[in-house]
C-alpha cells in the first residue's frame, strides 16, 4: 500500500491499494546515495487529485519501517484501458540540500553525534543511531548544504548514511539520520554457479599500479605544505624495471593529496593516509560483474534473504582458477507489490584463493574431530533383558560410558550417576530418583512399561542414557493341545512408517521437520504412508529440552590432569602427527599429569576417525598432484601426466604396458558392514582386442566373500573385477567405470543394476579391515600400450543410496537408546535431512523434480511458472503460467502420435524439410515444394525463378517481388511497377518520383529539400502550402515576421513552459477546478521594490558591455519567494530553480486597495465626527 501525505502538513491525504498500482520500482544505491520510487496508477480515482508535485508518498520498507519520498514528476496519458498516471518520486532526505546554507567556518574536535547535530539543526531531520567514535576537525571553505556536509561527515568517520522515518497516528512523527558502521549484514547467503549464480566476469587492470607516492598536505595560510615520501619495496621487486645505466629498479611515482582541509595535520597523520592510499595502488585492480537470482520467494527456500547492503559469498569452482568471493549488494531494485521481483547489483568484491578457503575448512574439520573425540556415549546394560512376564523377577541396570568407542569408568568413580523414571505415558515420576552406577529394578514397580534414564554428570550433564522395560501378562501355561488344522495362507504384510516432527509446545504449534529452536518432539507410529502428516493431532508430543538445573557444590582442589590427542596413519600409531589432515586414526591418552604430549605411540589408545562419505580413500592425482601410494607390477611403468580430460588439463596416471601389468593403490581401512563406491575414468591409446581393461579390488586372499552379478553368483575369492573387457569395445575416448564393494551378507538381488559400465559387484568377507584397489593394463601382443586413469576414487556410500531408505531412520531410533537426548535428536534430524536432500521418490519434490500418479515425471523451474511434463499418455509438453494461481498453458507439445504443437517461434539452423507442411487456420494453407495453396486448391503464392509471385489463379491478379522492383497486376492487363535506381524510387505511370535531388513530386506539385528547409509548394510556385503535424520541435529560435506585423488589441494569451512547450493561457471559470480563496497574506506584495536591470543574455551577446543596450524595469522573481509568496514564483520543473514570477501576482494589490478604501472611508467618517465635535465645541466656547 502507498500512502499519500500533504507536502506541507504531513497529514495523510489518501492511500493507494495494491490493486490500484502496478509497474512499481523502488531503487536504492550505495554508490551515489540515491533512492527513488516510480509507479503507474489510475488518474481518475479519488486519490488521483493528490498525486501532485511536492506531495509525498510513504511506502513500506522491505522488512519493517517506512520510506518517505517526494513526488517530483507526474506523467498522465490515456491508453485502451483508461486514464493513467506515471509517478516519479525522490527520497525526501534530498530536501536537506535546500534546508539551509552552511557558511564557511571551522568545527574543532567534533564527534559524529555533534557533527550530525549541527548539520541537521534547523531542519526537519535529527540525529538517529550514531555508531562511530573519535574526533574530527572540519574546515568548511565554501558555502555548502546539510546533505553535502552529512556525506562528508560519513566519509571522515568511515561510516555509512541511512535515512529513515517513523509514522504514527496517520502522519510522519520523526525523520532520522543514522551513521552506521555498515548498512546490511551477513545472513549466511551463499551464491553458487549452477544454482543461483547466473554468470560472472573477472577483469584485471594494471594501469593504476604505483610503487611510490609523494603525499602532499593541505596548503597552510603561509603557502607552505607538508610533504612525505612512501615506498613499497615488495611492489618494486614485482613491478619495477632496471635503470639502463645503474641497473637499480626504478619506482613508478604518483602524488597523493588527502581530501581534507585540516591545516593542523601532522606529518605522522599525512604519512598514515599516504601509506593507506599506496596499499590500494600496489596491486592490480580486479573487477567483477555478476548476475545472481534472488531465491527468497521461491517455495521451500524462503529463508535465503538478500537485503540492501548485505554481504554475500560467491563460489564458482568451475572458474579457472576457482573463484571464492565476498561481495556487497550495492544497488537494489524491488517491487513493493510483487516481492519476487527484485534485481541486485554487487560491488566491494573480496577475492579468496582456494588455498585460503581450504585452510579454513581444514581448521574447522580438525576442531570438529577434536570435539567428537571427547563426546561421551552412555548405554544401559540389563542383566535380565528388557521384558518382565507376569510381574515376576528383577534386573540390574548398569550405566556403561564410552569415550571414543572405549568403555571407561567401569568402577563408577569418575562420574556421578543420577537415575530418573518415566511411566508408561512418558510422564516423569517426580518422587522417584536413585544414584549410583548400578541400580536394581523389580517387575512389581513397573505398570505395563517404564523408561529409565541415567544422567552422567561431571560438573554438568555430560551424557544421558535411556532404556525402556515392559511388563507383560499372559497367564499361566496350560497343557499342550493337539496339533490344529493348518490355516490358509495369510495376506501379504503392509509396510508401516514412523513420522517425526518438532514443535514449540505440546499442542504442536510451530510444527517443523527440523529440531532447531524447538522444545517438543512428536512421534506417530505405524502409518501406512511414508509422507508425514501435517495435522499436529496425529502425533504424540513430549518435551525434549529441560529447565536449568540447580548448581552443585564446588569440588575440592586436586592435581591437574591432562588429555593428549594425536593422529596417525594406522591403529599402531605409525605416521603420528598433531595435524589430522590425511590421518585415519585418532589417539587419546587420559588423565596425564604432564601438559606436554608424548611422542610415544604406545601411550595412546588408537581408534578409527569418523569418516565423511565424501572422503576419497585413495590418492587422486588431479588434486594431490602426485602418484604417491600407487605401485606397479612387472611389464610396465606408471607416471603422472597432464592430459586433456573433458576439455580441462588434469593430472592423471599414465600406465605403459608390454604385457600383463597390474597397478595397485595404497591399502586403506574399511568396515565390512559398510558399502564403498569405486570409480575411475579410463582411456586407451590404441583400442585393440589384444588390450584389456580391468578395475577391481585386491587379489589378496580372504578379502572377498562373493562376487555378485545379475544372472549368477561368481564365487572366486582371489581375483575380482568390477569390469573386464576388450578395450576395442570403446573408442579412444574417456569412459567411466563404477562398481561397489558391499557389506557382508548383502542380498545378491539388491546388487543388480548397481554401478556404471560394470559386469559385477562384490561383498566383503566378515572380519576384514583393509583392502586396496587395482587396475590392470593387459597387452597380449607385447607392443607397448598406453592407458590413462583419471580421478580414481573410493568413497563410503550412505545406506540410503543403496535403496534402503528407512535404514538411517531406524538406526537413529535405535541409537537413541544409547546416546544422549541431544545426540538422539541430531541423529533423527540428520537422517531426515539426508533423505530430503537425496531421495527422489513418488510424491516428493526434489529441487523441482517430482513423480506423481497424475502427471508422471515433472521438472519445474525455481519460480514455479514453467514446467516440463513427460508421461506415456500425453507425451512430452512444456507449460507456462502467468502466476502460481493461473492454469497451465501448453507452449511446446509432442503428443504420443508424433504431432508437434508450439506457441512460439520456430528457429534453428538451415536444413531441408521434406514432406507437406499444413497451416491450421480459416484458410487451410498448404505448402508443397515452392507453392502455397489455399483450402480450394488455388495457388496463392509461389517462387518462380528469382521472383516471389503472389497471386490468385482465379482472377489473374498478382504481385511480383523481384530484384530492385515490385510489380502489381490487376488481372485486366494493367500494372504498376515500383523500381529502385541510383536516381531514387520510381513509380511507373502518372505516379510519384523521388529523385536524387531529394525532391518528391507528381504532376500536381512537389515537396523538396532546399538548404535546411522543407518546402511544400504548388509545382513551380513560390507559394507554400501549410505543414500539419502532431508536434513540431525547433532547435533554435522561431522567427515569424507575419505574426509580428499582425497587431491586435486583445489580451496576451500565450505561455511558454520551462520544458519548451507552448500553451494558450486561459482564465475562464470553465477551465478551472476546485476554485477557492487563495489563502495567502496579500499584504506581503507591498514589500516588493521596483527594480531595473540589463538582460544578461543581451550583455553576453554584446561582448559583456551594456553600451547601447536597453534597461528593463520591473520586479525580481526571487524576491517573491523571499517575502513569503512562493505560490506566485515560477520554478523550473526539473531543476526547481526560480525562473519568473506569476503575472497574476498583481491581483494581490486589489485586496490591499480595498483595505485602503475601507481605511479612507473610516478616516472620512472619523473626520466628519471630529468636525461635528469641533463645531459643537466652538459653539460652546463662543456662547460663553
Amino acid at each position: 500500500m502507498i500512502h499519500i501525505t500533504n507536502g506541507q502538513s504531513d497529514q495523510i491525504l489518501d492511500f493507494i491499494t495494491e490493486k490500484n498500482f502496478f509497474s512499481d520500482t523502488h531503487r536504492q544505491s550505495l554508490k551515489d546515495n540515491l533512492e527513488t520510487f516510480e509507479f503507474t496508477t489510475f488518474a481518475d480515482k479519488s486519490f488521483s487529485e493528490y498525486l501532485t508535485k511536492h506531495n509525498r508518498v510513504i511506502i513500506p520498507a522491505e522488512d519493517q519501517g517506512y520510506i518517505e519520498l517526494i513526488i517530483n514528476e507526474v506523467l498522465k496519458y490515456r491508453d485502451n484501458s483508461g486514464l493513467k498516471a506515471e509517478v516519479f518520486a525522490d527520497a525526501s532526505y534530498l530536501t536537506l540540500k535546500k534546508a539551509k546554507v552552511i557558511d564557511p567556518q571551522t568545527f574543532n574536535e567534533q564527534t559524529p553525534t555533534t557533527a550530525v547535530s549541527f548539520a541537521t539543526n534547523g531542519t526537519e531531520w535529527r540525529p538517529g543511531i550514531i555508531e562511530g567514535k573519535g574526533y574530527r576537525t572540519f574546515h568548511i571553505e565554501e558555502y555548502t548544504n546539510p546533505y553535502a556536509f552529512l556525506k562528508r561527515i560519513a566519509t571522515e568517520f568511515g561510516l555509512e548514511l541511512r535515512f529513515r522515518v517513523e509514522v504514527s497516528g496517520g502522519r510522519v512523527t520523526g525523520r532520522y539520520v543514522d551513521l552506521l558502521e555498515r548498512i546490511g549484514e551477513w545472513r549466511g547467503r551463499e551464491v553458487e554457479f549452477g544454482r543461483d549464480l547466473i554468470g560472472i566476469q573477472r577483469r584485471e587492470k594494471t594501469d593504476n599500479i604505483y610503487t611510490a607516492l609523494k603525499g602532499l598536505g593541505p596548503e597552510r595560510d603561509d603557502d607552505t605544505r607538508l610533504e612525505v615520501i612512501v615506498t613499497d619495496e615488495e611492489t618494486l621487486q614485482r613491478w619495477g624495471r632496471p635503470d639502463p645505466i645503474t641497473g637499480e629498479l626504478q619506482h613508478w611515482w604518483d602524488t597523493y593529496e588527502p581530501q581534507t582541509s585540516d591545516q593542523e595535520m601532522t606529518e605522522s597523520r599525512l604519512r598514515e593516509l599516504t601509506e593507506n592510499e599506496l596499499e590500494k595502488r600496489v596491486y592490480e585492480v580486479v573487477e567483477y560483474e555478476s548476475t545472481i537470482a534472488d531465491l527468497e520467494n521461491v517455495p521451500g527456500i524462503e529463508n535465503k534473504k538478500i537485503r540492501f547492503g548485505d554481504t554475500i559469498k560467491i563460489k564458482d569452482t568451475k572458474f579457472n582458477p576457482p573463484l571464492y568471493l565476498k561481495a556487497r549488494v550495492h544497488t537494489q531494485e524491488r517491487s513493493i507489490k510483487d516481492k519476487s521481483r527484485k534485481n541486485v547489483v554487487l560491488g566491494d568484491y573480496i577475492e579468496y584463493t582456494e588455498e585460503q578457503v581450504q585452510s579454513v575448512w581444514l581448521a574447522m574439520r580438525a576442531e570438529i574431530r577434536r570435539r567428537l573425540a571427547r563426546m561421551l556415549i552412555t548405554n544401559i546394560a540389563s542383566t535380565a533383558g528388557d521384558t518382565f512376564k507376569n510381574g515376576e523377577g528383577s534386573t540390574e541396570l548398569t550405566a556403561e560410558v564410552f569415550l571414543s568407542g572405549d568403555l571407561v569408568d567401569e568402577a563408577g568413580e569418575n562420574y556421578t550417576y543420577v537415575w530418573n523414571k518415566r511411566d508408561k505415558n512418558g510422564i516423569p515420576l517426580t518422587g522417584w530418583n536413585r544414584s549410583g552406577k548400578t541400580i536394581t529394578i523389580s517387575a512389581a514397580e513397573i505398570d505395563e512399561k517404564a523408561t529409565y534414564t541415567v544422567d552422567v554428570i561431571q560438573n554438568t550433564v555430560m551424557s544421558i542414557g535411556r532404556m525402556t522395560i515392559t511388563n507383560v501378562y499372559d497367564g499361566k501355561n496350560g497343557e499342550p493341545g493337539p496339533q490344529g488344522v493348518p490355516g490358509p495362507s495369510g495376506e501379504d504384510g503392509q509396510t508401516l512408517y514412523t513420522w517425526v516432527k518438532y514443535a514449540d509446545d505440546e499442542q504442536g504449534n510451530g510444527m517443523s521437520d527440523y529440531p532447531v529452536g524447538k522444545e517438543y518432539m512428536g512421534i506417530a507410529y505405524n502409518k501406512t504412508s511414508p509422507t508425514k502428516g501435517t495435522n499436529p493431532t496425529d502425533y504424540t508430543w513430549a518435551k525434549t529440552k529441560g529447565n536449568q538445573g540447580i548448581p552443585g557444590e564446588p569440588g575440592a582442589d586436586g592435581t591437574p590432569r591432562y588429555n593428549w590427542v594425536k593422529y596417525a596413519d594406522d591403529k599402531n600409531g605409525n605416521g603420528m602427527s598433531d595435524d589430522p589432515e590425511g590421518k585415519r586414526y585418532l589417539g587419546l591418552a587420559y588423565n596425564k599429569k604432564s601438559q606436554t604430549e608424548s611422542n610415544n605411540a604406545s601411550d595412546y589408545e588408537w581408534s578409527l576417525i569418523y569418516r565423511s562419505a565424501s572422503d576419497n580413500l585413495i590418492n587422486n592425482p588431479a588434486t594431490s598432484k602426485n602418484i604417491d601410494g600407487w605401485s606397479v607390477s612387472t611389464d610396465g611403468t606408471i607416471s603422472i601426466q597432464t592430459v586433456d580430460f573433458m576439455g580441462e588439463q588434469v593430472d592423471v596416471i599414465e600406465s605403459i604396458s608390454t604385457g600383463n601389468t597390474q597397478n595397485y593403490s595404497k591399502y586403506f581401512d574399511v568396515d565390512p558392514t559398510k558399502a564403498y563406491e569405486v570409480s575411475a575414468w579410463f582411456k586407451v591409446e590404441f583400442p585393440n582386442p589384444s588390450t584389456h581393461l580391468y578395475l577391481g579390488a585386491t587379489s589378496d586372499p580372504g578379502i572377498i566373500e562373493q562376487a555378485l552379478i545379475s544372472d549368477e553368483s561368481w564365487t572366486d575369492t582371489t581375483n575380482f573385477y568390477f569390469f573386464y573387457t576388450s578395450s576395442s569395445t570403446f573408442a579412444s575416448d574417456w569412459v567411466k567405470i563404477t562398481g561397489y564393494m558391499l557389506p557382508t551378507g548383502f542380498p545378491a538381488e539388491k546388487a543388480n543394476g548397481l554401478g556404471e559400465n560394470n559386469s559385477r559387484n562384490m561383498r566383503f568377507k566378515s572380519g576384514i579391515d583393509r583392502t586396496r584397489i587395482r587396475f590392470l593394463n593387459w597387452n597380449n601382443d607385447g607392443t607397448p600400450r598406453k592407458m590413462w586413469v583419471a580421478h580414481p576414487t573410493v568413497r563410503e556410500v550412505p545406506d540410503a543410496l543403496l535403496g534402503d531408505f528407512n535404514k538411517k531412520i531406524n538406526e537413529a531410533y535405535g541409537h537413541a537408546d544409547v546416546v544422549s537426548e541431544a545426540a538422539y535428536l541430531d541423529a533423527i534430524a540428520d537422517a531426515e535431512a539426508y533423505l530430503a536432500a537425496n531421495g527422489l521418490i513418488k510424491g516428493r519434490d526434489y529441487n523441482g523434480v517430482s513423480i506423481t500418479n497424475e502427471d508422471g515425471f515433472i521438472t519445474a523451474r525455481g519460480d514455479g511458472l514453467v514446467r516440463t511434463v513427460m508421461n506415456s499418455t500425453i507425451g512430452y509438453v512444456i507449460q507456462r503460467r502467468a502466476n502460481k494461481t493461473s492454469p497451465w498453458q501448453d507452449v511446446l507439445y509432442f503428443d504420443t502420435s508424433g504431432n508437434l504443437k508450439f506457441a512460439g517461434n520456430l528457429d534453428g539452423a538451415s536444413g531441408t524439410f521434406k514432406g507437406e507442411l499444413r497451416v491450421n487456420g480459416t484458410r487451410g494453407l498448404t505448402i508443397i515444394n515452392d507453392v502455397i495453396n489455399n483450402s480450394y486448391g488455388n495457388k496463392i503464392a509461389s517462387v518462380q525463378g528469382g521472383d516471389i509471385y503472389l497471386g490468385d489463379d482465379n482472377d489473374g491478379s498478382s504481385m511480383t517481388l523481384g530484384s530492385k522492383r515490385f510489380s502489381f497486376h490487376d488481372g485486366a492487363g494493367n500494372s504498376v511497377t515500383l523500381s529502385f535506381s541510383s536516381g531514387g524510387i520510381n513509380v511507373s505511370g502518372n505516379g510519384i518520383i523521388i529523385n536524387s535531388l531529394g525532391r518528391f513530386h507528381n504532376d500536381g506539385g512537389r515537396t523538396y529539400l532546399q538548404g535546411d528547409d522543407i518546402r511544400l509548394t504548388k509545382f513551380m510556385s513560390a507559394n507554400y502550402a501549410p505543414v500539419r503535424m502532431g508536434e513540431l520541435q525547433v532547435f533554435g529560435r522561431i522567427i515569424n515576421q507575419d505574426t509580428y506585423d499582425t497587431t491586435t488589441g486583445a489580451n496576451a494569451n500565450m505561455y511558454v513552459a520551462t520544458n519548451g512547450y507552448y500553451a494558450r493561457s486561459t482564465s475562464a471559470r470553465k477551465y478551472k477546478e476546485q476554485i477557492q480563496p487563495a489563502g495567502v497574506d496579500y499584504t506581503k506584495i507591498l514589500q516588493i521594490e521596483p527594480k531595473s536591470w540589463f538582460d544578461r543574455g543581451e550583455v553576453e551577446r554584446n561582448n559583456g558591455s551594456t553600451e547601447g543596450l536597453h534597461r528593463y524595469y520591473g520586479a525580481i522573481a526571487d524576491e517573491f519567494e523571499e517575502i513569503g509568496l512562493p505560490e506566485y514564483t515560477v520554478y523550473d520543473d526539473e531543476t526547481k530553480e526560480i525562473e519568473n514570477f506569476n503575472d497574476r501576482a498583481w491581483i494581490l494589490l486589489i485586496p490591499n486597495i480595498n483595505d485602503m478604501k475601507e481605511e479612507v472611508k473610516t478616516l472620512k467618517q472619523e473626520n466628519e465626527s471630529l468636525k461635528e465635535r469641533l463645531e459643537k465645541l466652538e459653539q460652546v466656547i463662543y456662547a460663553e
